[in-house]
Order: structure tokens, then C-alpha cells, then sequence
């Protein structure tokens, strides 16, 4: 594991601050960030996890749900990526504690949290959840989203009076690629709803249950349901006698009871049905009490409790005391190839073209989607997903046995590339480094170990069983291995829609990962119908 100074792809880590079930948690810097710039927290997948594709796609889902949500009182997702073979997310980094470690905090200093902030706290929470429920795409579809997870751990009360909600890592979308099965459940069991504990289909009314958990929980200072198992503990979430909040702490205002036993009732439809309705029965309370619970008010209740740490000077860029952990080696052949033509301009004819040559028919394995939109994602931010899906006629969740139309694929590339073309000298290499990604994915799959077999043997070996993958996988059109001796192999391409440029980066990457050799490639066109690459190495 790093120390705090080492240097972790473009990021300082700078203080482990925690570690959860999915992954460990890090302040960092980025580099080229100036002194005054605020730091981020860079969240890294356990070493244990990251080898279960399952986890991976959950840690990458919290990212790109998050990254969609863009409101005051939810932590903003700033990049994610792979280093070295670790996976992480960089998210806003809130500069204060837990609600559950405030509360704590104040009870051990020999006091407690007004009830007027934590009400306020718990509005802010459900101003973020209201938001994230009524989520919808760019194109109007609703997101469907639910938080999952809602507890105190997860709600973030800031120095400056500011609330944020964090960690979507066990959140369902209907559009995300790793799909919570029906009665699995997901998340911590004293913070679960009566029909989230009976593994029922669940909507954004659960979170407001579990968000009724924490507001009893802090106003009685115990805890509700948790109990000596977990067993034990979805006992009492689904059956559990209720008392009102009241009843454990002489200070609760009684006019708070019914607030709170309306956000617990188990019934769905009797509860608050929406974070906005919940959040207005607070407001009301607040105001009618004459209680005061603005941000500012917070805010000085926080630095008077927390002095020292409120005024706390966070760490600035630090000398690395170890060796720079690098990005994974697959993409840097394309980055460093000095011979590569230098056009800046995607031409959007050329693509009309691919489009009326590749026909109605046409096909392309759902798996190569997938990377395109985790490529995009890692080399250009989170955001960049919903672009590049936006670009195919019909955005959706693509299975990666599953084949969809290449006239979708080609129009989702040319985003891509659209996108990534800032960060590469010119438009072959962005296709190069889409390549690279493509066939990144394909010998972490199945369908790559056929190729997988080749590792101990000469590059030369790798070019039957390659193009013998990727024919069934990619139409039109058909690849074909022309000559291979020592050093070199010339492939043939007929009537290929998709850029040859593709295909040099996918071999590029292919030959980086095996063999940790570079290559050279070059091709001609004698046809309209025929490209002949010759690969040397």
C-alpha cells in the first residue's frame, strides 16, 4: 500500500482516510493544481476486489451515476481511471466528519447537536435524495435512481455549514451495467427499508425510510434496529415496535414525532413519497418552532465544536517518497509513436460513408460498446459517457454476448474520438488509443482466450487466433492473414468499415500486453474494397 506522499498517476495521495467495504479512501492533490485549489479524495478498489469484474463494474457505476448528479448536496465526481492496475474515482473532497462522527463528537465533548441542525442536516440529505430520484438522461428517460445505502456514514456535514450526500457505490439505475438481481440485497442492514430487507422492487421511497432511520437515530441518541446479528437486525427493520423519538430523549419537541414516525412507516405509500415533501414538513417544523437552522447557523455550531480542525491548513503537494506509480503501459506505445500523420480534423463525410457501406444488418458484439464507453469515461472524465452514448440511436445497456448495429457503433466511435482528440496529437492516434482500449476489454474477457494461450509463444503466433476472434465478432467485413514470418505480418481487410487506425491501435495494445514489444505499422489501400497493414515488431 502507499505511503502518504506517494505519487499515484497524476494524483498525490496525501492521507489514507478511511477504508470500506469496496474500497480505501485518500485526500490527494492533482497535479499541476495550485496551492489554493481544494484537494480531492481519490477512492481506490481493495486489491482483493478489483480481480472480481462484478466489483469493478459497481465501483465504475458509483462514478458514472454520481458524475450525472450534478446538485449542491451531492458530492461532484472529478475523474476516474486505472493506475498501474488499480482502479479508482477522484470525487470533491468535503472538508468536515460524518454526521454519525459529528453527533458522536458532541456527545463526547459533553453536549449534543442541536435538534434544530439536525434537522437541517437531514433536510439538506433529503434535498439530495429528491434530486437524484427525479434524475432523468439527457434525453427525458427517468434514471430511476436509488441511493441504496443512506445512513449516517454516508451524509457529510462540512466545516462551512454545507451537506453533502456521498457513496451511490450499492445505487440501481435501470440503465446501469451491473443490475442488482431482485432479492440480493445490497447494503447496511440496520439502514434498510421493510421491503429493501424483504428483497422487494424497490423506488426512491426506501431511501426516505432509511433516511427516517438516521433522523430517529440522532434525535434518540440509540440506535433502532440494529441488534446482535444481522439476522436479528432485519427482524426488527420489518417488524420492530416504533417509538416515537420523544419517548428516548425529553428534548425532542413532541411536534417532531409524527414527522419522523411518517418517514418509518413501512408502508411505502404511507410514508413521504417524495425527499422535496419530506424536506417542506422539517421546513415547517423549523419555522413554526421559531428554531434557528440556516447554513450559517451550522456552520459556526461546527468550528465552535471542531476549532482546530475547522481552521486545519490541508496538505499541499508533497515531495513523492516513492517510486511514481505509472497508467497502465497498454495505451503509451500510441502515445509515443512519433511517426503518426498529424490531422486534427474528424471528418464527419468520411463517416456518413462508413455508415451507408456498413448496411442495416451489420453487427458489432455488445462488448466492444462497453469499451468504447469505458475508454471515453477513462481517458476524458465520467461525463464523457453520456456523450458518447448520446451519439447512438438508441442509448441503452449494452450485454456484452449480445451483438447491436455497426451503424451504432460507428456513430458512438466518432464521439469517442471526438472527445478524446484534445488529449492525442491528432486523429489517429485518438483512434489508436480507442483501439487499445477495445482490445483491452477483449482478453479480460471470454471471448480473448483463445488468446490468451499465445503469451508463452512468438508475436507471431498471436495473428491467426486474433483475426479468427475478431471475424465473428465485428461485420461487415472479413480479416484475413496474408503472410507472417519472423519480425512481421501482413493482414488484409476487406470491405472494412471500421478505420484501419482501430485496428493498429487494438495489435498495438496486444503486442504491449503480451510480449512488451512495440511495433510498426503501415498500410496501403489498392482497392476501394482492400487495406493491406503490415505489422512489424
Amino acid at each position: 500500500m502507499p505511503s502518504p506522499s506517494t505519487r499515484f498517476g497524476r494524483y498525490f495521495l496525501l492521507e489514507k482516510i478511511a477504508v470500506g467495504g469496496m474500497g480505501e479512501v485518500w485526500l490527494a492533490r492533482a497535479e499541476g493544481d495550485s496551492a489554493d485549489q481544494p484537494p480531492v479524495v481519490v477512492k481506490r478498489l481493495l486489491p482483493h476486489l478489483k480481480e472480481d469484474q462484478d466489483f469493478v463494474n459497481m465501483f465504475f457505476d458509483e462514478a458514472r451515476i454520481a458524475a450525472s448528479l450534478d446538485h449542491p448536496n451531492i458530492a461532484r465526481i472529478e475523474d476516474l481511471g486505472e493506475v498501474a492496475g488499480d482502479y479508482y474515482i477522484a470525487m470533491e473532497h468535503v472538508h468536515g466528519l460524518s454526521f454519525g462522527d459529528v453527533v458522536n463528537a458532541a456527545l463526547e465533548a459533553g453536549t449534543d447537536m442541536p435538534v434544530a441542525l439536525k434537522c437541517r442536516v437531514v433536510a439538506e440529505a433529503a434535498a439530495a435524495l429528491d434530486f437524484a430520484h427525479a434524475a432523468t438522461t439527457e434525453n427525458g428517460a427517468p434514471l430511476e435512481l436509488i441511493h441504496r445505502d443512506v445512513s449516517p456514514q454516508n451524509i457529510m456535514v462540512a466545516y462551512d455549514g454545507s451537506v453533502k450526500l456521498i457513496d451511490f457505490g450499492v445505487a440501481r439505475a435501470a440503465n446501469k451495467l451491473t443490475r442488482t438481481a431482485t432479492g440480493v440485497i445490497k447494503g447496511k442492514y440496520a439502514y434498510m427499508s421493510p421491503e429493501q430487507a424483504w428483497g422487494k422492487d424497490l423506488d426512491g421511497r426506501s431511501d426516505l425510510f432509511g433516511l427516517g432511520i438516521v433522523l430517529w437515530e440522532v434525535l434518540a441518541l440509540e440506535r433502532l434496529f440494529k441488534r446482535e446479528n444481522d439476522t436479528a437486525t432485519l427482524r426488527a427493520v420489518v417488524g420492530a415496535e416504533l417509538e416515537p423519538p420523544s419517548h428516548k430523549e425529553p428534548t425532542v419537541p413532541r411536534a417532531l414525532d409524527a414527522i419522523v414516525l411518517k418517514a418509518l412507516t413501512r408502508a411505502p405509500e404511507g410514508r413521504f413519497q417524495t425527499g422535496l415533501e419530506f424536506k417542506k414538513a422539517l421546513e415547517a417544523f423549523l419555522t413554526k418552532q421559531r428554531l434557528p437552522a440556516t447554513r450559517a447557523h451550522l456552520a459556526g455550531w461546527m468550528q465552535k465544536l471542531f476549532p482546530e480542525e475547522s481552521r486545519k491548513v490541508l496538505p499541499a503537494h508533497p515531495e513523492p517518497s516513492q517510486k511514481e506509480e505509472r497508467s497502465s503501459p497498454v495505451l503509451k506505445p500510441a502515445l509515443e509513436d512519433p511517426k503518426l500523420p498529424r490531422s486534427k480534423v474528424l471528418d464527419v463525410t468520411e463517416l456518413e460513408q462508413r455508415l451507408a457501406s456498413a448496411g442495416p444488418t451489420a453487427e458489432v458484439r455488445g462488448l466492444f460498446f462497453n469499451a468504447l464507453c469505458a475508454a471515453a469515461m477513462k481517458l476524458v472524465g465520467p461525463l464523457a459517457d453520456a456523450k458518447v452514448r448520446r451519439a447512438a440511436t438508441e442509448p441503452r445497456a449494452y450485454v456484452d454476448q449480445l451483438s447491436y448495429p455497426t451503424t451504432e457503433f460507428l456513430r458512438m466511435l466518432w464521439k469517442a474520438v471526438e472527445l478524446v482528440l484534445p488529449r492525442a496529437r491528432n486523429v489517429d492516434q485518438a483512434f489508436e488509443l480507442l483501439g487499445a482500449a477495445l482490445m483491452d476489454a477483449l482478453v479480460r474477457s471470454p471471448f480473448g482466450r483463445a488468446l490468451e494461450g499465445q503469451k508463452d509463444r512468438f508475436p507471431e503466433a498471436i495473428m491467426k487466433p486474433l483475426i479468427a476472434t475478431l471475424n465473428p465478432m465485428m461485420a461487415p467485413g472479413l480479416r484475413l492473414v496474408s503472410s507472417v514470418k519472423p519480425g512481421e505480418a501482413v493482414l488484409v481487410f476487406k470491405d472494412e468499415v471500421l478505420p484501419i487506425q482501430l485496428y493498429i491501435g487494438l495489435i498495438r495494445s496486444l503486442s504491449q500486453a503480451f510480449y512488451r514489444l512495440p511495433i510498426e505499422a503501415r498500410w496501403d489501400k489498392p482497392s476501394a474494397q482492400r487495406i493491406e497493414l503490415t505489422v512489424q515488431w
